[in-house]
């Protein structure tokens, strides 16, 4: 997600965004950074860095004794450091396939959407029928005819895949709810969760609901049209984000709880938003504040796990 300050806000929808974010900021507590930014705009490389408190420009030395390169089908990478988690005694993790964060010792629950699984909670507009489910698993043994056959259904309308990225669109209710059960469990001193969304590929109408001919054809996109869809994706994520903390506030002292919500990079849409990131942070009896300041998400990571 880029931030409130990116050149999004320039195109359609653009001011829906800024108004929403302002809002939701000033109704749940929150500081909001106008001006923030990632140290780079690749994950493999910016969430090393938030989680180790490095708020330097990522290194190859930094990189390869960072992350590595897993064997498995379910994970891309896995992350070999994480001083973050080394600050906690139970730690509940909500993760997607680029990064597995569930090695540290800290981890006592570790939660990935399973495409073998069945999940009734999900957007509408979702194409919940046997052949999304088949041919999302078929496509994931890799044979080639099932890629063809798989991308095909999709084009003429009668699939969605089930798979990552578009899962994290597609299934974000089941999300959002395993990030309210675990923060309302007692076991857990933190709740993580790294979540493929409004990343691309595109998924959200303007209801909120999900569209996979976005996702399908969202490559043939002119740039414009990247930057309309991509206030849209925002402003469906903001909403989702702020039911999520209604639900919490009826069952939940919401004045204890501290949050900091922030993407890892901007939408890649051009290299001027690369870096661009969201950041809201939410401390222990705070208020609404704007933050004017360029500040990266690593800079203000680091300050606020230094502090007691």
């Amino acid at each position: 997600m880029s931030g409130v300050n990116s050149t999004e806000k320039n195109f359609k929808f653009g001011n829906d965004f800024v108004e929403k974010i302002h809002e939701f900021a000033a109704e749940n507590n929150f500081q909001l950074y106008l001006n923030s930014f990632s140290t780079s705009e690749n994950t493999a490389n910016a969430v090393p860095l938030i989680l180790n408190f490095n708020e330097n420009k990522v290194t190859k030395n930094f990189r390869d004794s960072h992350i590595k390169k897993t064997n498995t089908t379910y994970n891309e990478y896995s992350l070999i450091h994480n001083k973050l988690f080394d600050k906690f005694s139970s730690v509940s993790v909500i993760q997607n396939i680029h990064l597995n964060f569930c090695n540290n010792q800290n981890v006592t629950k570790c939660n990935q959407i399973n495409p073998y699984n069945h999940y009734e909670n999900h957007l509408k507009g979702f194409k919940n029928n046997i052949m999304s489910r088949f041919l999302s698993l078929w496509k994931l043994d890799g044979s080639s005819s099932s890629k063809v056959l798989w991308k095909f259904a999709r084009i003429i309308g009668m699939t969605d895949s089930i798979l990552e990225p578009e899962a994290h669109k597609i299934f974000l209710p089941t999300i959002m709810d395993e990030i309210k059960k675990d923060v309302l469990n007692d076991n857990f001193d933190l709740v993580f969760a790294h979540v493929l969304s409004p990343h691309i590929p595109y998924g959200f109408t303007r209801q909120c609901n999900y569209d996979g001919r976005k996702s399908t054809f969202n490559t043939r996109m002119t740039v414009q049209e990247k930057y309309i869809q991509h206030n849209i994706e925002r402003v469906c994520m903001i909403r989702i984000i702020s039911a999520l903390i209604d639900q919490l506030k009826k069952e939940i002292d919401y004045d204890d709880l501290q949050i900091f919500f922030m993407s890892d990079h901007g939408s890649r849409i051009t290299g001027k938003e690369n870096f661009s990131s969201i950041l809201l942070t939410k401390r222990k009896d705070q208020k609404f504040k704007t933050i004017n300041d360029a500040v990266s998400v690593q800079e203000i990571i680091k300050k606020s796990f230094k502090e007691k």
